[in-house]
């Protein structure tokens, strides 16, 4: 089953890669872009340009039922840091390492 945005109104810029999401869960959580690192997690190329879109980094996690999402997010990486994992576990593993490896 696709997404079929015709029948999607939003006024509130929360489809990706706009960033309305991202700055609700900011807000929720009482956090400024500033004072975080930002990840975005996704299987398609739109979350990775969110990512992007707030100085984040993305992560793409490829989904063999969205063909092409893998070449359009690596067009992306002369824009910043993105990263290809093959599955959440690989994601979040890559992410702590990062973190680990970043002086404090």
């Amino acid at each position: 089953m696709n997404f079929d945005k015709r029948f999607v109104h939003d006024n509130c810029g929360c489809l990706k890669p706009a960033l309305g999401m991202v700055f609700n869960v900011l807000k929720a959580e009482d956090i400024t872009p500033e004072n975080t690192d930002i990840y975005v997690i996704g299987d398609r190329a739109t979350d990775v340009q969110t990512a992007l879109n707030i100085n984040g980094i993305g992560v793409l996690i490829p989904f063999e039922n969205e063909p092409g999402e893998e070449e359009k997010a690596r067009k992306l990486e002369d824009q910043a840091h993105i990263q290809i994992s093959v599955d959440l576990l690989k994601a979040a593993e890559w992410i702590i390492g990062r973190k680990r490896s970043r002086p404090a």
